[in-house]
């Protein structure tokens, strides 16, 4: 893919957004009124202890944060058996009803194949919305096998690399118009220890051909431009959006081994179908410019912000200069009180190859999962999918919050 078709893409982004941003939110609330909601606290009340359940009245003038703690096994394609603690926490800055729904998460993770993460983000709106502070931190002790460059790459061609990771991103927005706001922000990424176990054939690996070492770090500031108007990122509502076009530019001068340049396009749309159900897409894309990116910053399967991009697929199964990715999830009641739910999804993706820097193939993925209510008071679900990819690709996925 030029850059060329790159920007082409880019403005068809802008043709559609006016379309998609135009609806108004809807609020997520049933027939039956919030404060019949019922939450899984609620249901060990009253069936376990026997207790009134709690009102679930989501009134922000109370100014309250709402806590979701989950400590939990877990098996994912990229971790196989996992133990994980992760905690969300949700508030509001003003008494304002109109304030949007500030949120923490942080986790720590130790697997089966000796892998050991501690991530944490947050999303804190200033009152009034009018600022808000993006942050991304996260150590990581991670042996993963990758599968070379490009849509073509094979599993047969499993190539274990293993590495340390620091990342620190916090970028700061402030509202210049009704639902956007413009900013920027500093990004590094320092990844340390890294050794190859090399592909199963002997042949030189794509990571030793795309220029191999021991340590790489990419420190870059960052612009960028945000609309968004979900109240609560743990459970956007129907009508909301999500807008996200970040430039970044690493440099040398602020500890850089290379220049390069990265542009990321993140956009989410949800829309209302009947009273309750929401249908909701998600579209993103990756590119790198200017000299080569280090190979593990390289655009890939499940490396987006949250981790959960290409569901039916393990993590850095496709990786290249540039990836394009479309998804979308129908979200529907099970019960009336919202205490479970349901989702099908389906999702494709596509990787330039190497060296040529061209799409050529697309790669599908789609699959369903139950979601349990576990915090009503900040509309936190457990979600649980399982998902199918191409070429026998399959998995469990579990995220604390929606996917997307």
């Amino acid at each position: 893919m030029n850059k060329t078709q790159v920007w082409k893409w880019i403005w068809l982004q802008f043709l559609v957004q006016p379309l998609l941003l135009s609806s108004t939110a809807y609020a997520q609330v049933d027939s039956l009124g919030v404060k019949q909601e019922m939450d899984l606290t609620d249901y060990y009340r009253k069936y376990i202890s026997r207790k009134k359940a709690i009102d679930s009245n989501l009134d922000t003038s109370e100014n309250k944060a709402a806590w979701t703690v989950l400590p939990m096994p877990s098996f994912t394609p990229q971790t196989g058996f996992a133990a994980s603690v992760s905690a969300n926490r949700l508030w509001a800055t003003s008494k304002d009803a109109n304030q949007y729904q500030s949120t923490f998460n942080i986790s720590g993770t130790g697997t089966a194949l000796q892998q050991y993460l501690l991530e944490t983000d947050h999303t804190i709106w200033r009152p009034g919305n009018k600022t808000v502070f993006m942050g991304d931190y996260r150590y990581i002790v991670y042996p993963q096998p990758t599968f070379g460059l490009g849509g073509s790459s094979k599993l047969s061609n499993e190539n274990l690399i293993d590495y340390n990771m620091l990342r620190i991103s916090e970028f700061v927005y402030r509202k210049v118009a009704a639902n956007w706001l413009v900013g920027g922000g500093y990004v590094l990424n320092h990844f340390f220890n890294i050794k190859e176990q090399g592909n199963p054939d002997g042949s030189d690996s794509d990571f030793k051909q795309w220029g191999s070492r021991s340590s790489t770090t990419s420190s870059g500031l960052g612009i960028g431009i945000l609309s968004d108007t979900r109240s609560n990122e743990n459970n956007p509502v129907a009508g909301s959006h999500f807008l996200n076009i970040q430039f970044l530019q690493n440099l040398r001068l602020l500890g850089s081994n290379t220049e390069w340049h990265s542009l990321t396009v993140d956009t989410r749309k949800y829309l209302p179908v009947g009273k309750k159900n929401i249908l909701a897409f998600w579209g993103m894309g990756w590119f790198t410019f200017n000299s080569p990116a280090p190979y593990l910053e390289l655009p890939s399967t499940g490396w987006d912000a949250t981790g959960n991009k290409g569901r039916g697929y393990m993590q850095a199964r496709f990786r290249g200069q540039n990836l394009l990715y479309l998804e979308s999830e129908y979200r529907f009641s099970l019960t009336q009180n919202g205490f479970l739910g349901a989702v099908v999804f389906a999702n494709a993706q596509s990787v330039t190859d190497w060296p040529s820097n061209r799409f050529t193939r697309i790669h599908p993925g789609g699959g369903s999962g139950l979601r349990i209510k576990l915090n009503k008071k900040s509309a936190t679900n457990l979600a649980v999918d399982y998902a199918i990819g191409a070429g026998g690709s399959r998995g469990l996925f579990i995220n604390l919050t929606e996917v997307f």
